[in-house]
């Protein structure tokens, strides 16, 4: 090995020792750092399987060059672990087996407690009862090139393949910060869900504790079960997610009781069981902190199926208690849900629980239900987009008026630039627009509702004081479809 392709290799103490099956790595490392000067211990391909902890000190890198760390019967705890330490690395190619240990002493492959400056490269995490990798109370944390496969669950229990949590045991309000994660695969994870993050994990520390600048960007989800990605208490991104085709049963993205999120360039593929979300914001029934800032925008989802409100994008708050509010949703394609397309749902009684919502230059078509349903929800604006061909699941217009767009219940919405219209040979979506006698104040102006391409008519208004120009009669400046006045 030439210390020339080593990082830092003037600085590093370097033990290398070829694999042998009793090999200890902790001797290795031992060997390689002392905790203060830097050092980097390196095993070669081989496997060293391991009957107790492996512990990283700080000062301390870990090269697993196309080796195997496996867990032996006898292990106990986690296979491999730092805490307090700074300045830690483990760079693959490598693998973290836990497989061999027992299930009912099993803990994690791999976790670092109260670590800052550290990073986690290229390898491969699997056989584990309780997930995978979890980073309790870092900072300054690179995670990127990890593949999760083989990870179930304890019974009753759900683990995620990547936890970043607050560091409950020890500090409940120590929370993680400035953490970056990429490349993430979760192919075989039936036991949770693929990356959750939560900065008052178990709701140890206190209301408006948050993990900050979390950074989550190319996650592909191939199977786990539960959900994709999940931020509670917990600001920063989630860009380039996908989730394949029946790799999930819930969210593909979920943002719970969190603020000050951008999701972006999500891509789902159908669903098959569970609620079936692309992207899910909400605020659930305890008690616990609001939503608030959030943006949405590049995603597109098709044939999300599940529960009848399973739909490409879902807003809700069922709590008065606190808010789901400023909520951005910009450039979208939702199709083919059994659901909805997109669906704002409020706690059951119209107020400052549930509002403030922009949607922008949305498309929704050839869904089961309705293109967008904005239900509970005050001062939402539609600015542009389609909706077209929707409410596959059933033709009764007569009863349950479902539209490109439904609003229901729901105060001061603005539609603007919209098109509604229903293209196919046998018609399903029964109106453009709909607005039900719970709904106070919607304005809509320069919008194509087309009434002569629906089964029923461009609009179905039973709202107080609605103002509806859904189309200008040519060469006049007036309206047809003036109701409320």
């Amino acid at each position: 090995m030439k210390l020339s392709k080593m990082p830092f290799a003037s600085l590093l103490a370097i033990v290398s020792l070829c694999s042998l099956a009793h090999s200890s790595v902790q001797s290795i490392i031992n060997a390689a750092c002392n905790g203060s000067t830097p050092g980097a211990a390196v095993l070669q391909a081989g496997i060293y399987p391991q009957t107790a902890t492996v512990t990283l000190p700080s000062n301390c890198a870990l090269y697993i060059n196309n080796a195997s760390i496996t867990a032996s019967s006898s292990l106990v705890g986690d296979l491999l672990s730092s805490t307090n330490t700074s300045n830690v690395r483990i760079v693959g190619p490598g693998t973290l087996n836990a497989a061999g240990a027992s299930t009912s002493a099993q803990s994690f492959p791999l976790e670092f407690f109260g670590v800052s400056n550290g990073g986690i490269t290229d390898l491969q995490i699997t056989g584990s009862n309780q997930g995978g990798l979890n980073l309790w109370g870092v900072s300054s944390i690179n995670v990127r090139g990890i593949t999760f496969s083989g990870l179930n669950h304890a019974p009753g229990a759900s683990s995620p393949a990547m936890g970043i949590f607050n560091w409950v045991s020890a500090h409940p309000t120590q929370t993680s910060s400035d953490v970056d994660v990429s490349r993430i695969r979760c192919n075989g994870v039936p036991g949770g869900g693929c990356i959750y993050s939560d900065g008052n994990y178990n709701h140890s520390g206190t209301t408006g504790q948050y993990n900050g600048l979390v950074n989550v960007s190319g996650t592909q989800v191939v199977l786990v079960g539960d959900d994709g990605v999940e931020f509670d208490h917990t600001t920063g991104s989630i860009a380039d997610t996908s989730c394949a085709i029946n790799s999930l049963p819930n969210q593909c993205v979920l943002i719970r009781q969190t603020s000050r999120v951008t999701v972006s360039n999500t891509t789902c593929a159908a669903g098959t069981s569970g609620p079936a979300y692309c992207v899910e914001v909400a605020r659930f029934a305890m008690a616990d902190d609001g939503v608030d800032a959030v943006v949405i925008n590049a995603t597109s989802a098709w044939g999300m199926i599940g529960q009848p409100d399973s739909g490409g994008i879902v807003i809700r708050n069922v709590d008065t208690s606190n808010s789901v509010t400023n909520i951005v949703v910009d450039g979208v394609t939702m199709s083919g849900s059994n659901g909805h397309g997109i669906y704002l749902e409020g706690p059951g009684s119209t107020g400052a629980s549930f509002e403030h919502f922009v949607l922008s230059s949305v498309v929704s078509h050839s869904n089961g239900g309705d293109g967008i349903l904005i239900q509970y929800a005050q001062d939402v604006q539609v600015n542009g987009g389609i909706g077209y061909d929707n409410n596959q699941s059933t033709a009764l217009c007569a009863t349950n008026y479902t539209s490109a767009l439904y609003v229901s219940n729901s105060n001061d919405v603005v539609v603007t630039g919209f098109r509604a219209f229903d293209d196919q040979s046998s018609k399903t979506q029964c109106y453009g627009l709909t607005t039900d006698s719970g709904t106070n104040r919607t304005t809509v102006r320069g919008a194509d509702l087309r009434d002569d391409l629906e089964i029923s008519a461009g609009v179905h208004s039973a709202g107080t004081n609605d103002s509806i120009c859904y189309r200008n009669l040519a060469n006049s400046g007036k309206c047809v479809g003036l109701t409320g006045f």
